[in-house]
């Protein structure tokens, strides 16, 4: 019986690895283009108006000669018809290797909406021209901060996760996690739209990912904006390792020099005897389904029922 219940758990564990794999390598396959284009501003939002410009982020899109006709600023009226052009210069920025700056050449009015058109990052070079548009809304002018807020762990925890790896895009790990969220200060709340966040781990930089090539948007984590998750491999050294560790986060606006910094919030990260690996089988074959492994479950176990049965002396069987 014991023989029967191994390979039912193999037989399990290999389809799911097999789902599982297959998934990953499609998006390890996946071409560099089209790839989504990033802005800071977000979409739709208000920023103060001595904003001095815009990010804007795109990863591993080829270099291309954009159209001066089509990339155009605007100042637009109540009913969203341009009234005058913005000037702007644009330049690669320092907060990334794929992030730009437009720097506007005048301060922008309070109280206005401004519309920036352009091509997307791979227009021509994989398909057809793609429009680019980013509408956001002015408010009154607001100071540049100078303390970015408070950093809170909201969470530690040992269990698996699953993180980028050269060899396989991905990999499952046992982990020690540690969730950090930011509260913004008062004077960096009305610039949350347009800051460009880093995290650092005893001052080193700490960039994450749950597979390789992934598209994370400019100035934000794998987990998200104004958050970020720690861990240390418990079984590997895909990651930290296991101790207590200093972390920080900055963030960046457009056309201003230097950082804005968080307090700093010490983080231990210690693999616990809870949790575990799990039943994460290597794959290399496509296809399958959890249905599929569901079904190879069932039917292993239904033989290893058969066979205990037909073992006992009362077994009408053979």
């Amino acid at each position: 019986m014991r023989f029967f219940l191994k390979v039912a758990i193999i037989c399990f564990c290999t389809a799911m690895g097999v789902v599982i794999v297959s998934d990953e390598a499609q998006a390890c396959q996946a071409e560099l283009c089209p790839r989504d284009d990033h802005f800071l501003p977000e979409q739709g939002a208000e920023v103060p108006a001595n904003l001095k410009g815009l990010y804007y982020y795109h990863l591993f899109a080829p270099e291309v000669e954009r159209d001066e006709e089509v990339t155009q600023m605007y100042l637009l009226d109540d009913g969203g018809e341009p009234v005058d052009e913005v000037a702007f210069e644009e330049d690669e920025s320092d907060v990334s290797h794929y992030a730009f700056e437009f720097q506007f050449e005048d301060p922008l009015q309070p109280g206005e909406t401004y519309r920036y058109l352009g091509e997307t990052a791979c227009s021509g070079e994989v398909g057809p021209v793609e429009e680019l548009e980013l509408v956001f809304h002015t408010a009154d002018e607001a100071p540049i901060p100078e303390e970015l807020g408070a950093l809170e762990v909201v969470d530690t925890t040992t269990s698996s996760l699953q993180v980028s790896n050269a060899m396989s895009c991905s990999d499952d790990i046992r982990a020690a996690q540690a969730e950090v969220w930011l509260e913004l200060s008062d004077d960096a709340r009305p610039w949350e739209s347009v800051l460009w966040y880093e995290t650092l781990v005893d001052g080193e930089h700490w960039n994450a990912s749950e597979q390789v090539g992934q598209d994370t948007p400019g100035g934000s984590s794998w987990v998200g904006r104004g958050q970020d998750l720690i861990y240390a491999d418990c079984d590997g050294d895909d990651g930290l390792e296991e101790g207590t560790y200093s972390v920080q986060m900055r963030a960046y606006l457009p056309g201003v020099q230097g950082a804005i910094a968080s307090d700093e919030v010490d983080v231990e990260l210690e693999c616990s005897t809870l949790g575990g690996r799990g039943c994460f089988c290597n794959a290399t074959s496509s296809g399958g389904s959890p249905l599929s492994a569901l079904i190879a479950l069932l039917m292993v176990l239904g033989i290893a029922r058969w066979n205990a049965a037909s073992r006992r002396p009362d077994s009408p069987v053979g």
